[in-house]
């Protein structure tokens, strides 16, 4: 069946390119990958230079695939026209070393960038998939075919550890409060105290400040934006981050139902239940 997060009207044989970021074997741009070739779906890869992992490359045969640098929008435009897609998924995290000093924006890039008012992540990447949807590539729900790769409401493991519904409450709220002011899409409390919130340092960082706090009842929450747009920034929680906050204490996972993509979705609940973690779904 299509997946529910394509656009009603979409023509299943349409080609679409996956602009890729960083992430090999197992992560969201592998299984994307994966998942929509399993649905049919004819792809393409952008690459992005320094960024993209070789493994996924290597998925690829070399005349589906396009390379530029992170800033080169001018060059990734032109590469779209010239690849003749009709959709494309943003995939994969880039680091922010890449996207602040080391790499040089091209003339269409320092265009965007001094015509923001704000300069954050929704204002950037909408600015950029507003320039790519002008050249008639629609960019796509970045959800589209991991229907089955992504948090359900309920218990979806269970753990052996007892926190209140009151502190789980209280966690969800101060993470919908940080997301809605652009704050980031996690946070760490521990019976309604907050104990670290996520920044632009990302969410590795804030789990392992909040692991100095060497105590029971930890909760993790991850959310999404009040007004998400769904085509990009939507929050990823793999193996790599429950393994850290399993390391870090933390026995209670909360994530947004329908919001939050979780790459090998199966992987995720069992490891979650052979370490005694709750992993719920809101």
């Amino acid at each position: 069946m299509p997946s529910r997060y394509l656009p009603p009207s979409w023509d299943p044989a349409a080609p679409i390119v996956i602009l890729a970021g960083q992430g090999g074997k197992g992560s969201y741009p592998w299984e994307l990958i994966k998942a929509a070739r399993a649905q049919g779906a004819q792809l393409k890869l952008l690459s992005l230079r320094n960024e993209t992992s070789p493994e996924l490359e290597r998925l690829f045969g070399p005349q589906d695939v396009k390379c530029v640098a992170v800033w080169e929008i001018g060059g990734m435009l032109n590469s779209l026209k010239k690849m003749n897609v009709k959709g494309l998924i943003m995939a994969g995290r880039v680091s922010t070393g890449h996207v602040l000093k080391d790499s040089f924006p091209d003339l269409k890039a320092m265009a965007i960038w001094v015509s923001l008012k704000e300069k954050n992540a929704e204002t950037i990447f909408g600015a950029l998939s507003g320039e790519i949807e002008k050249i008639g590539v629609r960019v796509l729900d970045a959800r589209a075919f991991m229907d089955e790769q992504i948090a359900k409401k309920g218990v979806m493991a269970q753990g052996g550890e007892n926190v209140s519904p009151e502190a789980i409450s209280h966690a969800i709220k101060i993470a919908e409060v940080m997301a809605q002011n652009d704050v980031g899409q996690s946070v760490a409390t521990r019976k309604g105290t907050v104990l670290a919130v996520e920044a632009f340092e990302g969410t590795d960082a804030m789990i392992e400040r909040a692991g100095t706090y060497r105590t029971d009842s930890k909760i993790f929450v991850k959310t999404i934006k009040q007004v998400q747009d769904w085509r990009f920034d939507v929050p990823i929680f793999g193996e790599k981050t429950l393994h850290l906050l399993v390391s870090n204490g933390f026995k209670t996972v909360v994530l947004k139902a329908d919001g939050v993509i979780m790459p090998q979705k199966s992987n995720i609940v069992e490891k979650a239940r052979l370490d005694g973690i709750t992993l719920l779904g809101y």
